[in-house]
């Protein structure tokens, strides 16, 4: 009795009653378990501070199976590794290899050498060591402190502590040295030879960062999808930052030793994710203007009869979401339901004063800053390449087709007289203007000139419908055709000069004579030059083919 008193107060921080337990003995095959003493087990497992009812579930039932038959060559289901990670961190997350080699241990063991009150110590000394990572458990030792029969929880731990410090302070597969509360550490994974290069992140960011495709490589999707919408982060700034943040993002990515390391150190010094001011701003803007683009994207005109002007109601989503996208860069997330209430919260004051809308973003971004975020314990997802991939493609098809939706709809542009036109209609305009129409004829001349003569001669073709030498302009201001002579340019430039000389205006019209005169004197100066040199060049060559005759 007085060693289950001293055991029962070392577990009064984590009892808590259970009363609706008596299935177990129903359920097991042996009928080996009385129920006072699974209920015994289970006070002795389950947090205190729990509000929640706790039910017993099929794998709580598979546990105790396990502990208390003692199963031969019984491994663990992964849903019992979930429930003992409940005991280990009173929470669902992983089970260290330490209670993974508790469990190997009660199985190989026959039913009297382990009473329930030395199974509750060792559960205890696993709980209770909190100053260094317990080493990988050898089961020589502990069946032999187990055989003992220590009826001293303080004994017991003396010697547990005895056998440990003379091996070495090693640690369990993909952890770091430090406090056995995996809330300040991260999820553990296996070490794996480094995949990504820090050359081929600077070639892709060269080569495509607009695009986002060092950051593809790098397997930051949802960073190169806001760099690509925002334009390279606003104008560049963001691929700036990428430029300095590379050689980070690959000790990311490969989990490397000294960036693990100084992750489970931040991790151990906050609870959660410290406070990022780039990161802030980052979902304020993202956010806003994901908001804007949403209520542009609604047309102000009824469309197939109906009116859809209620839909900017749903504008806070997209500021959700973008606040949202970025809290889940990198080695944070968050849940989306705090930046959705973050969002909305602002919208029902906004109904009185319209301006207070423009607050969503902030709102949203507090609150998922203070009560979403957290830190990302678990890797990476190893998605397949195409599959990300055509993620990323559907989300940049759905951004796109709010833009078109903005501009097809609502967009206008001004004339010259403030008169503003949809820019659809403008649009629609500008296909039909003499310019495009003469541009597209000449598209076709040359499409036509290579088919029959090549591309080579469509090449000289085009060149000259560029007009390099201005000949072009200048034949059309003296009304000329191309071939005309010398003759016929010089008098085109006498009469037009004799019409257009501004002593022969008027003192208002003066101006624009003055003006057309000179553009005419300049047209047929250059003209001039071009003949000439055309001239001297083809007697040049006529020298020539006389004195190789």
């Amino acid at each position: 009795m007085e060693e289950s008193e001293s055991v029962n107060s070392d577990f009064k921080d984590i009892a808590n009653p259970i009363d609706n337990m008596e299935d177990i003995n129903t359920e097991s095959k042996k009928n080996t378990i009385p129920t006072e003493e699974v209920k015994e087990l289970l006070r002795s497992c389950i947090n205190n501070d729990s509000k929640k009812d706790v039910k017993l579930t099929e794998e709580a039932k598979e546990l105790l199976r396990i502990i208390y038959e003692r199963k031969k060559d019984v491994n663990p289901t992964e849903e019992v590794m979930e429930f003992l990670s409940i005991i280990y961190e009173r929470k669902k997350d992983v089970i260290p290899n330490d209670v993974r080699e508790l469990l190997s241990i009660l199985n190989d063991c026959k039913k009297d050498e382990i009473p329930t009150e030395e199974v509750k110590e060792l559960l205890s000394v696993i709980y209770e060591r909190k100053k260094h990572v317990i080493p990988p458990v050898d089961k020589e030792s502990l069946n032999t402190i187990y055989k003992r029969k220590k009826t001293s929880l303080t004994d017991f731990i003396e010697e547990y502590d005895d056998i440990m410090d003379k091996q070495k302070d090693v640690n369990p597969t993909g952890y770091v040295a430090g406090d056995l509360d995996f809330q300040k550490r991260p999820r553990p994974r296996l070490r794996k030879t480094p995949s990504k290069s820090i050359w081929v992140a600077y070639l892709l960011w060269f080569v495509g960062g607009w695009f986002g495709l060092h950051l593809l490589y790098l397997r930051r999707d949802r960073q190169a999808f806001i760099l690509f919408t925002t334009i390279g982060g606003y104008l560049g700034c963001g691929l700036m930052r990428d430029f300095i943040r590379i050689p980070a993002y690959v000790r990311d990515i490969n989990a490397s030793d000294d960036y693990i390391a100084e992750l489970t150190q931040k991790m151990k010094k906050h609870r959660k994710p410290p406070f990022s001011l780039i990161r802030f701003v980052s979902q304020i803007l993202v956010g806003n203007s994901w908001s804007i683009l949403m209520i542009a994207a609604v047309p102000t005109e009824e469309v197939f009869g109906l009116s859809w002007t209620s839909l900017t109601l749903l504008s806070p989503i997209g500021t959700a979401i973008g606040v949202w996208t970025i809290g889940n860069i990198g080695r944070e997330q968050g849940q989306l339901k705090w930046a959705m209430i973050g969002a909305y919260i602002v919208l029902p004051f906004s109904f009185f004063h319209p301006p207070l809308a423009n607050w969503s973003a902030i709102s949203c971004a507090l609150l998922f800053t203070s009560r979403g975020k957290e830190w990302r314990r678990t890797p990476y997802p190893d998605s397949p390449f195409c599959k990300r991939f055509m993620t990323l493609m559907m989300c940049v098809v759905v951004f796109n087709s709010f833009w078109g939706s903005a501009l097809y709809f609502n967009a206008t542009v001004t004339d010259s007289q403030g008169e503003r036109i949809k820019l659809r209609d403008a649009a629609k305009n500008f296909l039909n203007s003499p310019m495009f129409l003469e541009f597209k004829e000449n598209l076709k001349v040359i499409f036509n000139d290579a088919r029959e003569n090549g591309w080579t001669n469509a090449w000289t073709n085009f060149v000259e419908l560029l007009d390099p030498l201005g000949e072009g302009h200048a034949l059309k201001v003296l009304g000329l055709t191309s071939g005309a002579t010398q003759d016929e340019i010089s008098s085109a430039y006498r009469k037009l000069a004799k019409e257009w000389h501004p002593d022969r205006h008027s003192f208002e019209n003066k101006d624009e004579a003055h003006k057309r005169f000179m553009e005419i004197q300049e047209a047929y100066e250059k003209l001039s030059d071009i003949k000439n040199r055309r001239k001297r060049k083809n007697t040049k060559l006529q020298e020539q083919d006389v004195n190789s005759g």
